[in-house]
């Protein structure tokens, strides 16, 4: 998969080759407040990507001045694309860096991973929850409570709101096309 980016409006320049046997892509390319220069207000942090590719695995890459580079594999059975932030959970404060939050499909259910950034340790897989689900098509911290939600395209093409609270994921209302 290719990694474009722009210097000026308009103009886009191939920066290199993120990753190859790519059997999902998506909404899994954030810019992380990791790597961020000492002043906040001056650094645009690490871009990071995770996609599921072709072995079943979730790949996780890392953009630095060298290039697109490999961080981690985790996980297993993944052939859909998993969406990817970086959330308030581990910040402390407003400059802070957050854990990045994934949640993935996998054989019909819904995964959710976390890493802890502060000092970027493993991907931990805390809950596997639903059922018939095909992908995840979002996924946000919401302002309510810090929850986070998804959005989860199910096998039936019937969307369906997910949410997690301090008691875990629940679900929420479906998404049906009138």
């Amino acid at each position: 998969m290719s990694s474009p980016w722009t210097v000026s409006a308009g103009t886009w320049y191939e920066r290199g080759i993120v990753a190859i046997n790519v059997a999902a892509g998506g909404p899994g390319l954030v810019q992380s407040k990791l790597g961020r220069v000492c002043v906040p207000e001056n650094g645009s942090g690490e871009l990071h990507y995770v996609c599921a590719q072709t072995d079943g695995h979730l790949h996780h890459y890392r953009l630095d001045a060298s290039g697109w580079t490999e961080v981690t594999i985790f996980g297993a059975g993944a052939h859909s694309a998993p969406c990817l932030i970086e959330g308030t959970y581990g910040e402390h404060d407003e400059i802070g860096v957050g854990d990045f939050e994934l949640c993935v499909a996998v054989r019909g259910t819904i995964e959710h991973w976390w890493r802890y950034n502060a000092n970027p340790g493993p991907w931990v897989r805390s809950a596997v929850f639903g059922a018939g689900g095909r992908r995840v098509i979002s996924l946000i911290q919401s302002t309510f409570a810090t929850d986070l939600e998804i959005i989860v395209e199910r096998e039936d093409g019937i969307y369906q709101h997910w949410w997690r609270d301090s008691a875990g994921w629940h679900p929420g209302q479906m998404i049906v096309r009138v």
